[in-house]
C-alpha cells in the first residue's frame, strides 16, 4: 500500500470510531476489512476529486446512481466494495454516470 493509502486508511479508521467507537484490541477482521476497502475506493477516487477533503465528501454523502440513494460509504460497509468499483470502472469507461 502507498504511502497516501496508508494515510487515508489511518484517517478513515479515525472516522469509524468516532461513530463505533471501539478498543483497538477490540476490532474485528470484518471491521478492518472495511477500513482497508474504504481506504481503498478513498485513494481511487482522491485523483478525480483533488483532495482527500472532496473525495471524502463523495464517498459520504453523495448518492451513487443506481443503489437506490446509497452512497459509497454505505455499500462498502454493506460488503458491496465490489460494486462501487465496478460502477467506477463503468465511469472510467464512459459507461454510467
Amino acid at each position: 500500500m502507498t504511502q497516501n493509502g496508508r494515510l487515508l486508511m489511518f484517517r478513515y479508521r479515525r472516522i469509524l470510531f468516532r461513530f463505533h467507537p471501539t478498543p483497538a484490541s477490540a476490532i474485528s477482521k470484518e471491521m478492518e476489512d472495511m477500513t482497508a476497502d474504504a481506504a481503498a475506493i478513498l485513494a481511487l477516487v482522491e485523483p478525480r476529486f483533488g483532495s482527500v477533503e472532496r473525495a471524502r465528501h463523495w464517498f459520504e454523502k453523495e448518492p451513487l446512481p443506481g443503489f437506490s440513494g446509497r452512497t459509497a460509504e454505505q455499500l462498502v460497509m454493506a460488503g458491496r466494495t465490489a460494486e462501487v468499483r465496478d460502477l467506477l470502472a463503468a465511469v472510467d469507461a464512459g459507461i454510467h454516470w
